[in-house]
């Protein structure tokens, strides 16, 4: 399995304004890209976004319907905001 092929299309799927649930990101998902890896499962995906909440590529929060996760907008260093 290409963990970075995956990675990348989840990264895509995620917003940046609502955070989705776990069957929220697997319905959103593109299914060539699911098919085409079907040992990628529902625990995988889970320990996917762990990963990417530790390189603080994403956020999970908590709401009423579950853990949900949210894609972190990279910021801009300082001159780039004045400069750019």
């Amino acid at each position: 399995m290409k963990k970075n092929e995956i990675e990348l299309h989840i990264q895509q799927t995620l917003s940046f304004y609502d955070a989705l649930t776990v069957t929220q990101i697997i319905y959103d998902a593109d299914m060539k890209i699911l098919k085409a890896h079907p040992e990628f499962t529902e625990e995988k995906l889970l320990q996917l976004l762990k990963e990417m909440e530790k390189q603080k590529i994403v956020i999970k929060k908590t709401s009423e319907k579950g853990d949900a996760w949210l894609r972190v907008m990279p910021k801009k260093p300082w001159w780039k905001k004045i400069f750019l």
